[in-house]
């Protein structure tokens, strides 16, 4: 008995896997891209419009001024300040009310506070994070 089938080769089996191959981690990623995209340009939008309203004036000693220039009370809760050098440090974990306007609000530090010091705060409110850079006066 004769057979005359005709099939591709190891050859081109293997080049045809390699591409599909190639072409399926292609269409991954680049969806995997978009998703990324889309869940952190969320994530950046919850932080402007958290931190649209606050806005730090200074730092002296252990005391925070904190600009509100909403017209309501922003809710924050928490707070970390610290200096470039690390010599300072201070955390409230404590809530607290901000109210519109300039107030101040005490924040136990640690370690030496330079006045004019650069610093580094970090506001969390209820709908996100504010973070703020900032030279002390």
């Amino acid at each position: 008995m004769v057979f005359n089938k005709k099939a591709i080769s190891p050859v081109v089996a293997t080049a045809l896997l390699l591409v599909v191959a190639v072409v399926a981690v292609v269409g991954f990623q680049s969806w995997f891209t978009t998703f990324q995209s889309k869940q952190l340009s969320g994530v950046e939008l919850q932080t402007a419009s958290a931190g649209a309203s606050l806005d730090v004036q200074r730092v002296e000693s252990d005391l925070v001024y904190i600009y509100n220039s909403a017209t309501t009370n922003i809710n924050v809760t928490g707070l970390t300040i610290s200096s470039n050098t690390g010599d300072y440090q201070c955390t409230e974990t404590t809530s607290f009310l901000v109210t519109p306007g300039v107030t101040s609000y005490a924040c136990d530090g640690t370690g030496t506070y330079v006045a004019g010091e650069s610093v580094s705060v970090l506001l969390e409110t209820t709908t996100g994070l504010v973070p703020v850079t900032k030279v002390s006066q």
